[in-house]
């Protein structure tokens, strides 16, 4: 999904010391619903680098989507 322009992602990179730490794809789109239109987000690609991982920045990286 995060390569399909349609859905126009963003990317969300975490990096500390010049050293990316983790990534997460954010696909977005318009949805018609009756008369009303909705823009629903997702969250896609989310990955960490292995020595980062089990240190809190999955749990901080969704902290940080939920406020954008």
């Amino acid at each position: 999904m995060a390569d399909n322009p349609e859905t126009q992602p963003a990317s969300l990179v975490f990096v500390e010391n010049n050293t990316v730490i983790c990534h997460a794809a954010i696909p977005w789109k318009y949805i018609n619903y009756g008369a009303r239109t909705y823009k629903a987000f997702g969250l896609s690609d989310a990955i960490t680098i292995p020595f980062y991982r089990q240190q809190g920045f999955g749990l901080k990286r969704r902290k940080k989507l939920i406020h954008l």
